[in-house]
């Protein structure tokens, strides 16, 4: 028992201090850890709060590429087509402008020609360009040949006119006649107010004018003309004045 109680030698004496400072250290560690805990936890919370940072993008392509197309690039004009566009420009508005000057001047003779009585258009035509003009067309005597050219005349604008209008010399005195039993059976009928109507007979075309009462007058007209023999195209140019 006495060797029990007793102490190796060499061994240090078992005192309190050193119980006391394993305490501490002890306390310490623990303090230590529970610190860099503390500060894990803040840097966490801080990492949450704070915006994130992203690397640009290093495989992005450059503004202005298309993905798998080459850019577009717009090719000036050559200056063949430029001097060719410059041209066309300068002639074609003109030459335009011309033709259709021309076309209405002959549109108002062949109007004028239409409102004269005794003649009939529909077997003359009306050519102009460049302000010479050049009518063809057959008619039934002298009077209507005289009748055209006059009207032609009055509306003026033509610097040189080729007059080929001629007289229809084997269908004169057939297309007179046929005007006149026409007209005699337009004035013969009792319902119809035919006192203001002109027939004008020619190569087979009647032509119908004046004014009468109302739109059935004029429709009865043109009917009763329609039925004559040799009568093919009939053009009524009848006025109704209510």
């Amino acid at each position: 028992m006495a060797r029990k109680a007793t102490r190796k030698a060499g061994q240090p004496k078992k005192t309190g201090s050193a119980s006391s400072s394993r305490k501490k250290s002890s306390g310490k560690s623990q303090g230590g850890g529970a610190a860099s805990r503390g500060k894990a936890q803040a840097k966490k919370s801080a990492a949450k709060k704070a915006p994130i940072k992203r690397k640009p993008n290093a495989k992005a392509r450059p503004s202005g590429k298309v993905s798998g197309k080459a850019p577009a690039v717009r090719r000036s004009a050559s200056k063949k087509t430029t001097k060719r566009r410059a041209t066309r420009s300068k002639t074609g508005p003109a030459l335009m402008l011309g033709h259709n000057r021309d076309d209405l001047h002959g549109g108002r003779i062949i109007e004028e020609l239409d409102t004269r009585h005794g003649i009939d258009v529909s077997t003359i035509d009306v050519g102009i360009r460049d302000g010479k003009a050049k009518v063809r067309g057959l008619v039934s005597d002298k009077h209507e040949l005289a009748a055209v050219r006059e009207t032609i005349a009055e509306v003026g604008g033509i610097s040189e006119l080729e007059y080929l209008v001629q007289i229809a010399p084997d269908r004169r005195e057939t297309d007179r006649d046929r005007a006149r039993e026409i007209q005699d059976v337009i004035d013969g009928d009792v319902n119809l107010q035919a006192e203001n109507i002109q027939v004008a007979f020619l190569n087979k075309k009647v032509v119908l004018r004046g004014s009468v009462a109302n739109s059935m007058h004029k429709v009865t007209a043109g009917l009763l003309a329609l039925r004559q023999d040799s009568v093919q195209r009939i053009r009524n140019r009848i006025v109704v004045v209510e």
